[in-house]
């Protein structure tokens, strides 16, 4: 009786099993191509790309919950002047542990919340934005809301309204920003920032606070 051919990596023409050597289609047959990380997940692995070699899968312990307003230096107050020179509001990456970023909420105060003005002020001739950046990749979040219904319907999540709050019967509004646990790579250049591009003055106050999560 013959015995089964063993093949190794020599035996191969290019020297190496590679990725389009590996059957991942066939029902019984099939094998991992390759693991790459997804929310509430991190790996470590051993192979010269992320998710080969020998790979470790975890769940990310999130349970240290942080909050953070954007800033621009030492103030967190965006109803500024941007219309000359825009100004950024941003949280950076922690230099030591990797941030996991659940939701940004902006609040916005006027004497009115008009959807069809941006609070009481006029519809903006620029427009907000909310962006992060990570390894290097700048992501729109929000793009250039130039409206109060603009600033919700981008931010594609909840938003609460709260009126006459406080003596002078003024408004406010709290938009909720899903980011489902966005990553800030420790030691990294990654960060979540604001950008106001007009005269926000008028509003009387319109901050952003961070919600994220690090592992304790």
């Amino acid at each position: 009786m013959a015995k089964r051919t063993q093949l190794r990596g020599t035996d191969i023409e290019d020297y190496t099993i590679r990725r389009q050597d590996i059957n991942y289609q066939d029902s019984g047959s099939a094998v991992i191509l390759k693991v790459a990380v997804g929310p509430g997940l991190k790996i470590t692995s051993t192979g010269a790309d992320e998710g080969t070699g020998d790979v470790t899968i975890e769940m990310i312990n999130t349970d240290l919950y942080l909050k953070d307003l954007l800033k621009n230096g030492a103030s967190a107050a965006m109803n500024i002047n941007g219309s000359v020179t825009p100004q950024t509001f941003q949280l950076l990456a922690d230099a030591s542990n990797d941030s996991y970023i659940e939701e940004v909420i902006l609040r916005m105060e006027d004497s009115k919340i008009n959807y069809k003005d941006f609070g009481a002020i006029s519809t903006l001739a620029n427009g907000f934005d909310l962006k992060i950046d990570q390894g290097g990749v700048t992501k729109t979040i929000i793009d250039k809301a130039k409206t109060t219904y603009d600033l919700f319907a981008k931010a594609v999540g909840d938003f609460d309204i709260v009126a006459g709050f406080d003596s002078s019967n003024n408004e406010a509004i709290l938009i909720h920003v899903p980011l489902n646990k966005a990553l800030l790579a420790a030691g990294t250049s990654d960060k979540i920032y604001a950008v106001v591009n007009d005269d926000l003055t008028g509003l009387l106050k319109f901050e952003g606070t961070v919600v994220y999560g690090r592992e304790s």
